[in-house]
């Protein structure tokens, strides 16, 4: 990922980047533990959340909350460029700004108005608001400068969100969406194969299929990757790793430890209570680590 400009601090991280050509293999099923604003460009891209497919323009952005999957399904290899900020919920509670600004985020469905266009953000422009970010930053303080920018543009998103009303169409199979509502509301169950197939009438292999063209990822992965996130928010509130993993259906703890420090680029018992820096991404790790060689 050829990153052009970006501003990294305490619980954010926006980045500008082109991959020019973009190539398929780097783009896969992916969530996160933390809010993320993605600023499309350019590209011949789609963007599919939870099963929704949304068509890119420029400028438009694409709104995920925390543990939301996404990814980026290419059209072509033409130049992809985007602004990308991922950002906890303490960069608000810690500089008094209302979470209520997170509300796109958070009150709706999964995969539901998770697309904002041009046309609906009344006087922003949000490529250049990030492309502002990153400059200003260099001469001033990183936080304030984010802050007084994203709390402009959070305004907007929610004027344009509450416009949308509540009116949802996902573009997903109803099949598929049935099994993703499913799986969010039993998280902790038994979500087998085996149980998924008794529920929804079908087997094994057609689950599967659906759930593949719905999501970009296999039911396997998609439950092991929600799991993961919320074991990690369970440790981050005070819960010991053991009983996060076992909460979570992960019997056997060394192979939890290996999933967790995969998955996040650190021990479970590393992970900070009741913070979880931006830092701490693994993406974000990777490249510190690339730095410091």
């Amino acid at each position: 990922m050829p990153i052009v400009n970006e501003c990294v601090g305490d619980h954010f991280w926006l980045y500008h980047a082109i991959d020019d050509p973009p190539k398929t293999t780097d783009y896969f099923m992916h969530m996160h533990d933390n809010y993320e604003i993605v600023c499309f460009v350019s590209g011949n891209a789609r963007y599919m959340v939870e099963g929704t497919v949304y068509e890119l323009f420029p400028g438009a952005l694409l709104l995920m909350r925390p543990s939301e999957s996404h990814t980026l399904v290419l059209g072509g290899l033409d130049r992809y460029e985007r602004f990308t900020l991922n950002f906890h919920q303490e960069l608000f509670e810690k500089t008094g700004f209302s979470t209520s600004l997170l509300r796109p985020f958070y009150d709706r469905p999964l995969g539901a108005h998770n697309l904002y266009l041009p046309s609906e953000l009344e006087g922003i422009d949000a490529s250049v608001c990030f492309r502002k970010i990153c400059e200003e930053a260099k001469l001033l303080p990183k936080k304030e400068v984010l802050l007084a920018n994203l709390a402009s543009l959070l305004c907007s998103i929610n004027v344009a969100f509450v416009r949308k009303g509540n009116v949802v169409t996902p573009k997903y199979t109803k099949i598929g969406n049935e099994l993703i509502t499913y799986i969010n509301e039993n998280l902790l169950s038994d979500l087998s194969l085996t149980s998924l197939s008794a529920y929804i009438h079908m087997s094994p292999s057609q689950i599967n299929r659906i759930f593949k063209e719905s999501t970009g990822s296999s039911v396997y992965h998609y439950i092991l990757l929600k799991r993961m996130i919320l074991a990690r928010e369970m440790i981050a509130n005070g819960e010991s790793a053991q009983t996060a993993a076992l909460s979570c259906g992960f019997r056997d703890y060394s192979s939890f430890f290996r999933l967790y420090k995969k998955h996040f680029s650190m021990a479970p018992t590393s992970t900070k209570k009741r913070i979880s820096p931006i830092a701490d991404l693994p993406h974000v790790q990777a490249r510190q680590n690339d730095e410091s060689d």
